[in-house]
């Protein structure tokens, strides 16, 4: 913290998120530890930490975003230490919604679909791709449990999987911000958020 106050050295925030992250899931771990154990069963409570994952996550996103706030244009540093903690948050989010919400659930893949569909939409909106990325491997997973459920053999999955999903992300990158204009056409004015709108989008 000290040296990001003195320097304003971006990555140094990423340093502090990991270091609060630990301190949080060792504090807990070491003062209320039943959080996370079942004494009697000697089995992780998943469901907790996932939670608490999921919770963090979303903190450090918000601060994050607050950093985009101050900087819609991406052009100082302010930019830059946000990215970082994106960095932070992206991984926290996905794993904990796609353990609590869509690959446990009893719909199969379609929740993983619905999820990674509704984080990509957060991503674009917010112009910030470290979530859409994170999900990536949730969803080629998915997409190769559905191809297999299809029919397809472990062969053909192996080329068309990533030839799919990688044509569907090079799509996406070549019109991100077409996508985003589309979905901010699509909001309500949101307060402060709307600094983040594109300018033909308005």
């Amino acid at each position: 913290v000290a040296h990001y106050a003195r320097f304003g050295f971006p990555f140094s925030l990423l340093v502090v998120a990991l270091t609060l992250v630990a301190l949080i899931f060792f504090s807990l771990g070491s003062y209320v530890p039943h959080v996370f154990w079942d004494g009697p069963t000697k089995s992780i409570l998943w469901g907790n930490v996932n939670r608490l994952i999921l919770a963090i996550g979303v903190v450090i996103f918000l601060v994050a975003l607050l950093f985009d706030l101050t900087d819609p244009g991406r052009v100082t540093n302010r930019s830059d230490s946000g990215f970082w903690l994106h960095m932070v948050a992206a991984p926290m989010i996905v794993h904990a919604l796609m353990s609590i919400f869509a690959w446990k659930s009893e719909g199969g893949v379609v929740p993983v679909f619905i999820t990674f569909g509704v984080l990509a939409a957060i991503a674009i909106v917010v112009d910030r791709r470290a979530i859409l990325v994170a999900a990536l491997s949730y969803l080629i997973t998915a997409v190769g449990i559905a191809a297999s459920q299809a029919g397809f053999t472990g062969a053909q999955i192996g080329y068309l999987v990533p030839i799919a999903v990688g044509t569907g992300v090079v799509a996406l990158g070549v019109g991100w911000q077409a996508v985003r204009r589309g979905l901010w056409a699509l909001l309500p004015r949101l307060g402060p958020l709307d600094r983040l709108r594109p300018a033909r989008a308005a």
